[in-house]
């Protein structure tokens, strides 16, 4: 009797035992596996952003962007007139830029762009002061590294597309050369080709 009373206890110690492990287990088995569902959501997603962005088609007129002929400048250091700089987001894409002032330059943070790649920059400058538009002037371009401009003028819109000479940093601005506010619509985007 006394040897089953013993066995008995043992057995009631040995089931809150394995209940606890196997408790334990299942709350293990539960977190790694949303967390494992988590990381597998966010990876798919990551892949559709990856897979849309270099599958999507942009608007295009005849195969290609429209594209202005514009003269191309370079010059090797940055003397702006400018009053003040504000930094855009440095993404592959940037749209709707807003307002800009006189003299004020809009410049992304330094974007690190291969060989080849092209950037495309569409601009249309207005402004709701009475000026004339030959007193408007508006400039876009890229600045690499070593502060060497490449960029195109023009006084009321800019369509063009810059080609990546060498592997760097660069960033991309736009600049209100005039001596009033202007509304400003467009876009810069990374062409990856």
């Amino acid at each position: 009797m006394e040897r089953r009373i013993l066995i008995a206890k043992n057995i009631k110690r040995m089931n809150t035992e394995k209940w606890i492990i196997g408790f334990i287990l299942s709350m293990c088995f539960i977190l790694f596996g949303g967390i494992s569902v988590v990381t597998a959501m966010e990876s798919m997603q990551l892949g559709y952003r990856i897979l849309d962005r270099n599958t999507s088609e942009g608007i295009e007129v005849d195969g290609t962007p429209e594209i202005m002929n514009l003269k191309l400048h370079d010059r090797d250091n940055n003397e702006f007139e400018i009053s003040r700089i504000k930094y855009l987001q440095s993404s592959d894409a940037i749209y709707n830029i807003d307002k800009i002032e006189a003299k004020e330059c809009l410049q992304t943070k330094w974007i690190y762009l291969r060989k080849g790649q092209k950037v495309f920059f569409k601009m249309y400058a207005y402004d709701t002061t009475n000026e004339s538009t030959k007193n408007r002037k508006l400039q876009t371009g890229i600045i690499d590294y070593s502060k060497h401009i490449k960029y195109v003028e023009n006084n009321e819109e800019i369509a063009y597309i810059f080609k990546i000479p060498k592997n760097g940093k660069y960033r991309c601005y736009v600049y209100n050369c005039s001596d009033f506010k202007t509304q400003l619509l467009g876009e810069i985007e990374i062409l990856n080709d």
